[in-house]
């Protein structure tokens, strides 16, 4: 029989056992996430993102964050198959033009039931945007980027002219850049990345402009309507009446674009604001390169096409309470503020701009000009489950348009026939 001493120290022992398996079953617990952001590169978005997530486990110790790294563009297609596998992450990062991918597929979960009122009018887009067919919102926005007119101030006063606020202005200004041997503007027609060297640089936001949509309600072509032919003919005339975009850069994919204004031969072009601060420190453009609103056909702005990347809880998560904990934390305000000092990223939630940095610094009193933008006339874009193929058809009919003279009506219709077809 154990005496009372050795029966003391057994129990203790027990005890001490007993915590030494709780502790490593507290340790153990993880929190998978993907994302596109290698800690290893030292890139300003990393380094935000491994601050971020430092911070996250000192505050929850026993929480281990797994991030495992996914190439953004194979993030979306990646995770229909791992959640259909039932081998997803916990957490993912994704893009917004994957939304209406993932909700076709059902991947991730409603968010709604983590939030209130107050927590959703906290955000520069309406709640609104981004929910499932039940109305429920299944993303939350980590940064913004708004598609703006990119120029450069010292060679448009080479030519004696200012920042043009209408079409006709910017093809007329382009034309005079490009015959002193600047590409005065571009829009690259290359199906690489994702086509959106015509699409997110040009083509969504015009349309817009001329009072028309890609889609009508029921998700079929509506491109092919007056709006896109508008938006296909100033195109053309861009190319070939103003001369304002050499024939030989429309072969240029998206980032071919931005190498151009890098080496500092684009006077003009549209892109996301998120590519500012790169395009900065290229020494062939340094600050020269500045940021309006894109224009419109009559001096009020186009549309403002905004985008950027969010977090999501997928239907593998093994515990969405801890899943939102982290989210919430990735977006918090004092995140976003960190992120746009950091990384150059647009905030997403309003409180974020009370941070005096957004009155005092250069910087971001531009990042509030964006802002002012947005408010106004911010807009995103639809993104339907079949987007790739939908940027697909128009560059094409975009390419038989502007390099083939086929009939814009004819590009257009055959486009929209294509679409309808494989949505049907």
């Amino acid at each position: 029989m154990l005496n009372r001493r050795n029966a003391s120290l057994v129990c203790l022992l027990s005890l001490l056992l007993i915590a030494g398996i709780s502790m490593i079953a507290q340790a153990e617990e993880e929190i998978v996430f993907w994302t596109f952001l290698n800690p290893a590169d030292q890139s300003p978005r990393s380094q935000v993102q491994t601050q971020l997530i430092e911070e996250f486990e000192r505050q929850n110790p026993g929480v281990k964050v797994n991030v495992q790294i996914v190439a953004w563009n194979e993030i979306a297609p990646r995770l229909i198959q791992a959640v259909n596998s039932g081998r997803g992450p916990d957490v993912v990062r994704i893009a917004s033009d994957s939304w209406e991918q993932q909700i076709d597929a059902d991947t991730l979960l409603p968010i709604d039931q983590f939030v209130d009122e107050a927590y959703k009018q906290d955000w520069l887009l309406p709640w609104e945007f981004g929910v499932n067919e039940n109305g429920e919102r299944v993303a939350i926005w980590i940064e913004h980027r708004v598609v703006s007119l990119y120029y450069r101030e010292d060679l448009l006063a080479e030519v004696g002219e200012t920042v043009p606020t209408t079409w006709s202005d910017l093809g007329r200004i382009a034309g005079k850049l490009t015959e002193k041997g600047y590409v005065g503007f571009t829009v690259g027609l290359s199906q690489g990345g994702a086509g959106n060297g015509l699409m997110e640089c040009y083509f969504k936001p015009v349309i817009w402009a001329a009072g028309g949509y890609l889609l009508d309600e029921n998700g079929r072509a509506a491109f092919n309507g007056p709006a896109g032919h508008k938006a296909m003919q100033l195109l053309y005339d861009l190319v070939h009446t103003y001369k304002a975009i050499p024939q030989e850069t429309l072969v240029w994919d998206v980032d071919g674009m931005f190498q151009g204004i890098q080496a500092g031969r684009v006077g003009m072009s549209l892109f996301a604001t998120h590519r500012v601060a790169t395009a900065r420190q290229s020494e062939a453009v340094g600050e020269s390169i500045k940021v309006a609103p894109v224009p419109g056909f009559d001096g009020r702005p186009s549309p403002a096409h905004v985008t950027g990347w969010t977090l999501a809880i997928p239907n593998t998560c093994k515990d969405p309470e801890l899943g939102w904990k982290f989210i919430d934390h990735m977006t918090s305000t004092e995140a976003q503020i960190l992120n746009a000092k950091v990384a150059g990223e647009l905030p997403a939630r309003k409180s974020a701009y009370d941070d005096p940095w957004f009155q005092e610094d250069p910087f971001g009193r531009e990042m509030v000009e964006w802002k002012a933008y947005i408010d106004e006339y911010g807009r995103i874009p639809q993104f339907p489950a079949e987007y790739l193929y939908l940027h697909s058809v128009l560059v094409e009919a975009a390419q038989k348009i502007v390099q083939g003279n086929v009939p814009i009506e004819q590009a257009l219709n055959e486009a929209a026939e294509k679409y309808n077809s494989r949505v049907r």
